[in-house]
């Protein structure tokens, strides 16, 4: 598989780019506001330039400076802060200053121009303030001339033993006529009551069951790992069985 190059924002402690590397995207630049989470995204990510601060003073010309060794970067990636999009939260507001991290995101997106844009939220960003969000979203990415689509993608549909809506933004400058999202391949489900699902979410059938794989469970994913001893919480363990499903294999 051909590498891809990437820069990760709001990139945490690396999860969204584990599965964007295990699809052949490389890491290359990464911001992380909480130091911690930057440490544990540099343990798994070792060669990644990171830059740890509030995105809203990274520096344009930085970036430019920090990208020369890069013939092309493909893909930009993250996801802005999600604790006041949520439908969970105490108080959901267009006043609350995280909800307009993502113009940040934007900032960036259009100073350096490359060919896709992966945004990922949670499910209440698409009914905060009536839907605002999403069309400042689409027009900015129209205007820089990227064609642009989103869902809301059911982790437990893509062989992810959770319960997770996402909501997915993809943005590209390639002359295409389409976005495609990927379909389920695991039969999963859970309770969609938000606004959007019906019309951006992937329903499944009865029949699907029959189609798809069985979803995965938390005992698929960790059945194979060692047993821990009270009196050995730290130091390196070795796996005592061979993976015992196709998750373990993969991970």
């Amino acid at each position: 598989m051909p590498k891809r190059y990437r820069i990760d924002l709001f990139a945490g402690a690396g999860g969204l780019s584990c599965g964007l590397e295990q699809s052949g995207f490389v890491p290359v630049l990464a911001n992380e506001l909480v130091e911690q989470y930057a440490h544990t995204y540099q343990v798994n990510h070792p060669e990644t330039k990171m830059i740890v601060g509030d995105v809203r003073h990274v520096d344009e010309k930085e970036l430019h400076s920090l990208l020369n060794a890069y013939d092309e970067i493909d893909l930009i990636a993250g996801g802005p802060p999600c604790q006041g999009f949520s439908v969970n939260a105490p108080v959901r507001s267009l006043d609350d200053p995280r909800n307009h991290l993502f113009k940040e995101y934007l900032r960036i997106v259009a100073e350096i121009r490359l060919k896709a844009v992966l945004i990922e939220n949670v499910p209440g960003i698409i009914s905060l303030g009536k839907g605002i969000v999403v069309e400042q979203i689409y027009n900015i990415l129209e205007c820089l001339g990227y064609k642009v689509s989103h869902r809301i993608l059911f982790a437990g549909h893509y062989g992810v033993p959770q319960m997770w809506f996402r909501t997915v933004f993809i943005a590209i400058r390639d002359k295409i006529s389409s976005i495609l999202f990927p379909k389920p391949q695991y039969y999963a489900t859970a309770a969609a009551n938000f606004r959007g699902a019906k019309d951006l979410c992937h329903m499944l059938t009865p029949m699907d069951e029959l189609l798809l794989k069985p979803k995965v469970t938390v005992w698929d994913t960790i059945s194979d790992l060692p047993e821990l001893k009270d009196d050995a919480l730290s130091g390196k363990y070795l796996y005592s069985k061979r993976p015992q499903s196709e998750f373990q294999v993969y991970a």
